[in-house]
Parts: C-alpha cells; structure tokens; sequence
C-alpha cells in the first residue's frame, strides 16, 4: 500500500426537527415554572434554617405549600402528591391557598369532591372520573401569577439569583 493513504468518507445525516412554536401561555409557564422552583427552594431552606415549614410567614408557608403540590404533580400527577403526602397536608395548603389564590378555589372543590376525608385519598384520586391534572392545568398559569403576586417576587427578578423569599 505504500503511498496509497485511506480516506475515509464521513456521511452527513441531517435531521430536520418539526419546529414547535410556543403560545404566550406556554411561555409564561415555563417561566413561572423556573420562578416556582427558585422561590420555592429558598423558602425550603429557610424552614430549614428556623426550625420547620411552621416558623415560616404565611406567605412563604403557602408558596411552600404550592412549590411541593406543583413538583409533585408535574412529577407524577395529582395522584403522586397524595401518595406521598398525608391529607393533612392538603388540608393546610388548601386552607392557605382558599383566601388568598382565587383561581385555586375551583380546582380545590373539585379535588375535596375526590377525596374527601378519605383514609387513602391517593387511591380515591386514581378510581376517580375526574381528571384533577386537567383541571390543574387549567388554572396552573393564574395560580403561579397569584402567587408570585402575593409573595412579591415579580417575574423579572427571578432572574437574578437571589436567595430570599
């Protein structure tokens, strides 16, 4: 083979990719999503710092509240939250969220139609008719932005990486 010298021929596949485009509303739940998970942990290590989620402001106990029911459902669906969380829980975020989030109100009537004061109120929520997750997801968007209202932590400043609730 002396002079001869391999060559070796590299095909190039392209794909092509649908392009999805996003709605506004899509958009700003992704964003909210990102503001959820930064203010949410904050106030997680804050519970931390002093002791337990019940040293926490109202405010901070309910985005507490939301941050952990939403991870839970777009994790799992309604029903993973209440596989891992006692109806207590439920109890407390609802009793939060009721005065204060008015888009809330709807979707917790419909979940306390579910379950109630079941003994296992996961396996009410997957015999139930009632699709829960689509009824979050309904109200999902205007809950994030009654909450972010509430808290005071505008969209804007989220990108910055501070720390506090």
């Amino acid at each position: 083979m002396g002079g001869l010298q391999m060559q070796r021929s590299v095909t190039r596949r392209c794909y092509y990719f649908e392009m999805h485009v996003w709605s506004e509303q899509q958009i700003l739940g992704f964003a909210l999503t990102d503001w959820l998970l930064k203010a949410g942990a904050s106030a997680a290590r804050k519970s931390i710092a002093l002791g337990g989620v019940e040293a926490l402001t109202p405010q901070e106990r309910l985005l507490y509240e939301v941050w952990i029911f939403d991870m839970e459902q777009q994790n799992g669906r309604v029903s993973q939250y209440f596989c891992n969380h006692p109806i207590q829980q439920w109890s407390t975020i609802s009793g939060l969220a009721r005065p204060a989030l008015p888009s809330f109100n709807a979707f917790a009537s419909a979940v306390d139609s579910v379950v109630g004061q079941s003994v296992d109120p996961y396996e009410s929520v997957i015999d139930s008719s009632v699709n829960l997750d689509e009824r979050y997801y309904e109200i999902r968007v205007q809950l994030l932005l009654e909450l972010q209202s509430l808290v005071q932590h505008p969209l804007s400043s989220s990108e910055n990486s501070s720390d506090d609730v």
